[in-house]
């Protein structure tokens, strides 16, 4: 009997040791990803268009790539919304795989739809940016709780500054969204748009089921 006994314990010990060592791998996985994704050497801001979307953008800040980025003169470089704690640079966005207009490589970016007009110019300017990375805040975080009358700066390539006044703020369904980001409201000749995700979270979908969109207006 005892004997017995004895092997018993050992098969129980097995699973045991088996769930253990996958937990550790687990644990380990998850510590790496959130290494690599928090403490990036060098992070950069890309200098070409983005076009791929990614479920894994970069969370680590890109104070010194910001200082150092360079675009065109007449091209948007950096948003700030001093309101609500946004401050970062922006990159240029194209259309992604999935028709869709891409996000920026980095939380802490926000994106210019180049298919959109510049910001200041006759017509809608559209800049994405991320609400959230899977260990930080990101650029449009708080976007949600922006008021009405709030300021958005945009500086330029040339240094130049152009402000937009906040006069909309509302949260869509998906589908509706897609039917609202660019429209331009009436009696606005020079509009620019923000939208990033808000509402939950679909696991199934890999994105989340709302969109929130800020309309301002040029201060001339």
């Amino acid at each position: 009997m005892r004997l017995r006994t004895q092997k018993r314990t050992k098969w129980y010990i097995l699973p045991i040791i088996l769930v253990t060592l996958l937990l550790l791998g687990y644990v380990g996985f998850e510590a790496w990803r959130w290494y690599s994704l928090t403490h990036n050497p060098s992070p950069t801001i890309s200098a070409n268009t983005v076009t791929v979307s990614t479920d894994t953008p970069d969370e680590t800040q890109p104070a010194e790539a910001c200082d150092s980025y360079r675009v065109g003169p007449k091209v948007p470089r950096t948003i700030t919304i001093e309101s609500i704690g946004v401050d970062g640079c922006i990159e240029r966005v194209g259309v992604d795989r999935n028709k869709l207009v891409a996000v920026p490589t980095n939380i802490h970016l926000a994106g210019w739809y180049e298919e959109s007009v510049l910001p200041g110019e006759v017509g809608v300017s559209l800049i994405d940016g991320h609400v959230l990375g899977r260990y930080n805040d990101a650029i449009f975080a708080k976007l949600g709780t922006v008021t009405p009358g709030a300021v958005i700066s945009i500086e330029f390539g040339d240094g130049s500054i152009k402000k937009f006044e906040i006069f909309s703020l509302n949260t869509y369904d998906l589908e509706k969204a897609q039917d609202e980001f660019l429209k331009q409201a009436q009696g606005v000749e020079k509009q620019l748009t923000l939208i990033t995700c808000g509402g939950d979270f679909d696991r199934a979908a890999q994105t989340y089921n709302k969109r929130v969109i800020v309309q301002a207006k040029l201060v001339e």
